[in-house]
């Protein structure tokens, strides 16, 4: 790298940390110091791209999570909607059951009677073939205790 626009600083570097430079093929000790600091800079940059990576992958995250809670969010109004429809409708058919309930009670009503007049008429029936019956049984007494002048001739007497 050329020398123009560069700046010059002087460091401080442990002694044990020069033996490893050397070491490691490092004789010039700018030059090290430059790659460090380089590296440093890339390991920023790199730290930085990750950084956004993961704040892009977070901000996905967090647009998929908006989409689902979205979806949520509509499926629930959509159970709420079919929840509303369906207690009208059980609202609905209990009205219709009150209101046959109602009709059933009339008809009941009107059954009972129907049966009250039904056993007043077999009474009133009843009490009549027993007074009819009485009739004929006190006819048939009268008959009977009449005295026998009374009694007709027989048809072959007329004259």
């Amino acid at each position: 790298m050329p020398l123009q626009n560069c700046t010059k600083c002087s460091a401080l570097i442990p002694d044990d940390l020069l033996d490893k430079l050397k070491e490691a093929g490092y004789e010039n000790r700018a030059e090290a110091i430059r790659l460090g600091l380089e590296c440093l800079i890339g390991e920023s940059q790199k730290n930085l791209k990750d950084s956004q990576e993961t704040q892009e992958r977070i901000l996905t995250n967090t647009e998929e999570s908006y989409k689902n809670l979205s979806i949520s969010y509509k499926t629930l109004e959509e159970s709420y909607e079919n929840q509303k429809e369906s207690s009208a409708t059980l609202r609905e058919s209990i009205a219709g059951l009150q209101a046959r309930n109602e009709e059933l009670k009339a008809h009941n009503e009107t059954l009972k009677k129907d049966l009250e007049n039904a056993n007043k008429r077999e009474e009133d029936l009843k009490n009549m073939h027993n007074n009819y019956m009485l009739q004929m049984q006190t006819l048939i007494n009268q008959r009977a205790l009449e005295s026998p002048e009374e009694k007709k001739r027989p048809w072959y007497k007329i004259w």
